[in-house]
């Protein structure tokens, strides 16, 4: 499966950029952020003619992320359980069982409490006994063992937000560019 990843700075300004991208890239999954565009406002039109649905969560001004992709999805979750955040900064789904995993959190509940056809995890059951925790650091060390459990003793481990941790980039303008070290 080929994955990409774009900070389009507006999808309304880049929209033929991203559409003759699609087209010679073939990628099977392209997300999307800053697309500073309202759900109302969204190109799906071009996008489906494209050959990719869309699943979209937008906003006028910094922030909007969609997932571009070729095969339907499932287990869609938008915005940060629990968390009080009008800003559209997350978007999740599950592509031909393939889920991106939160480092620090292990399992995710919207997973855990899904059915197989809602979350696209073959035995689904199966995979909440052998994974699921009450815990976050149940879980992260049920999904991740020897992370958890060697790697980290070992050493220590950056960016657990819930922890305190945060990012400071050494440019002013906060951004990232392929090539640049921050």
């Amino acid at each position: 499966m080929r994955i990409a990843t774009w900070n389009v700075n507006s999808l309304k300004v880049r929209l033929p950029h991203v559409l003759d991208w699609l087209a010679a890239s073939q990628a099977d999954v392209l997300c999307l952020q800053e697309t500073k565009t309202e759900d109302g406002q969204f190109p799906l039109a071009a996008i489906n003619e494209a050959g990719y649905q869309a699943v979209f969560s937008g906003q006028k001004t910094y922030n909007g992320v969609a997932i571009l992709t070729r095969r339907p999805v499932s287990a869609i979750h938008r915005d940060i359980p629990g968390f009080a955040d009008p800003q559209k900064r997350v978007i999740a789904v599950t592509l031909d069982g393939v889920r991106i995993q939160e480092l620090f959190t292990g399992m995710d509940p919207v997973i855990a409490n899904a059915t197989e056809a809602e979350s696209g995890i073959y035995e689904a059951e199966v995979t909440r006994r052998r994974y699921w925790r009450d815990t976050a650091r149940a879980r992260r060390e049920a999904l991740m063992p020897f992370f958890w459990k060697t790697l980290v003793p070992a050493g220590f481990v950056l960016g657990n937000q819930a922890m305190g941790c945060a990012v400071t980039v050494r440019n002013s303008q906060w951004f990232s560019s392929p090539g640049y070290s921050e």
